[in-house]
């Protein structure tokens, strides 16, 4: 047999092994860095889009029965209470009359004034939205933190 063609063969091997190696190892560490990673600051969308729902199902007869009835406004607007007032969320609705109506963590509307937001994580974004016509002001705030990890 000629020897080197076995070097050669042998040489070769050893590079596809490398190559495999390091393919393998950039694998794990991607997958570790994606999902233990940084992450991903939803609140703004999340309370944008609660503000949108609230928005669409609001109409004259519902703003008349909202401050006497909360279990009306959950129906009709498809919104699961259980989900707001046990994790970060908030909805506050205010009328020209000093009618009140809230649900979720009634604190957030306070800490939605804190210039700090926007860097820590843990504190919500708020979205506010006056109509005239109607006099309603619509105050939605989110603190969810999205893909984090529970340790």
């Amino acid at each position: 047999m000629n020897k080197y063609g076995q070097v050669l063969g042998t040489g070769t091997m050893y590079l596809i092994y490398f190559l495999m190696i390091v393919i393998i190892t950039g694998g794990i560490y991607g997958g570790v860095i994606s999902f233990f990673g940084k992450s991903i600051d939803m609140r703004n969308l999340d309370a944008r889009s609660l503000m949108d729902s609230i928005k669409r199902c609001l109409d004259d007869e519902m703003t008349k029965v909202l401050f006497q009835d909360k279990t009306v406004f959950f129906q009709k607007c498809h919104i699961d209470k259980n989900v707001l007032e046990n994790n970060n969320y908030l909805i506050l609705i205010n009328n020209s009359k000093g009618e009140e109506f809230f649900s979720g963590v009634y604190d957030y509307q306070i800490k939605c004034n804190f210039n700090e937001r926007f860097k820590k994580m843990d504190l919500p974004i708020c979205i506010t939205d006056c109509t005239e016509n109607q006099d309603i002001c619509i105050l939605t705030a989110s603190a969810q933190i999205s893909r984090r990890v529970a340790v």
